[in-house]
């Protein structure tokens, strides 16, 4: 009896609903093969080509100049990235974009893209977050 008391007070309805109701969704995830939403028309793990464009007033189609992005890796070379290339990165705005341009024509490009530490206000969060997206020339 002490011990059903104490069954009791530990599960209440509420609790129990919210585990089987958490329980259920994840049987129905496994049984069904459910993922992520994915890209359509693309494989897991496939790799993406991606070519930047940029904007001019007189840029028609077929006279525009574009510059490809890393076709193996799929990341912006950071030697040669224009401030709309690199503001493509969540997180990195006008300015953080201008500051990495600067400090990149400062030191006569990147050797090392650890170097984006040294620019004003990229600590190692920032770092961490934004270096998987670039490359070096």
């Amino acid at each position: 009896m002490r011990l059903w008391n104490n069954i009791k007070r530990a599960f209440t309805w509420e609790k129990l609903l919210w585990c089987g109701a958490t329980l259920l969704l994840a049987i129905v995830f496994l049984v069904l093969g459910l993922t992520a939403p994915s890209l359509p028309g693309f494989k897991s793990g496939e790799t993406i080509k991606v070519v930047y464009q940029e904007k001019t007033s007189e840029s028609t189609p077929e006279s525009s100049t574009a510059s490809v992005v890393s076709e193996v890796s799929g990341k912006i070379p950071i030697n040669s990235a224009t401030k709309e290339q690199l503001m493509t990165v969540s997180g990195i705005g006008e300015v953080y974009a201008e500051r990495i341009i600067n400090y990149r024509n400062e030191i006569g490009g990147y050797t090392d893209l650890s170097q984006l530490k040294n620019v004003k206000g990229i600590g190692d969060a920032r770092y961490e977050s934004w270096a998987p997206y670039f490359s070096l020339d």
